[in-house]
């Protein structure tokens, strides 16, 4: 598909490739698209399971276990 490099500006590069950023940003908010389709509705549930479904020791347990989940940075 490619050919050999050619030398546009003194700098070598494939003949008819595109270099652009749009992918990357496309990519990004795809990405982004897709967590939030995936978390809202599961953070909504959880978030009714708490406060509606849990009594007692097992409603402070289960907060306590979202709310460390919640402490530990997404990039871990």
């Amino acid at each position: 598909m490619y050919g050999n490099p050619v030398t546009v500006d003194g700098e070598q590069v494939l003949p008819h490739a595109d270099y652009g950023v749009l992918f990357l940003i496309a990519g990004t908010l795809l990405s982004s698209l897709i967590a939030v389709v995936l978390a809202l509705p599961l953070g909504i549930l959880s978030a009714v399971f708490l406060s509606e479904g849990l009594r007692g020791l097992s409603r402070t347990v289960g907060s306590f276990l979202i709310e460390l989940l919640a402490a530990v940075p997404s990039v871990v």
